[in-house]
């Protein structure tokens, strides 16, 4: 990204470090700007030590959408599941540079 929304993912999902007030998570983080924050999260234990098949769907778009579901391959239960509409997926007028 260039001088405006630098530096932002405009999504991510993540694996991080609890604080005192919430276990490790693991969580869809969203920028629409210049700041991210946490949109959904789930408790990160039952993710692990198990292979997981994650199926995303995005509109980009101004007004966009995603449906991200996370499933356990051997059971198919659902570990993670975040679904909106109307969520800026797409900078209009942001600038693109990219660096090797």
């Amino acid at each position: 990204m260039g001088r405006r929304g630098r530096y932002v993912s405009l999504a991510t999902l993540s694996a991080r470090e609890g604080k005192t007030t919430r276990p490790n998570q693991f969580e869809f983080r969203h920028g629409p700007d210049r700041k991210q924050y946490t949109a959904h999260w789930v408790s990160l234990p039952p993710l692990l030590s198990r292979w997981l098949a994650a199926e995303e769907r995005i509109h980009y778009d101004e007004a966009g959408k995603i449906d991200i579901t996370i499933t356990a391959v051997k059971t198919g239960e659902p570990l993670f599941q975040f679904a909106t509409k109307n969520l800026r997926m797409w900078k209009t007028g942001a600038d693109f540079e990219f660096e090797c």
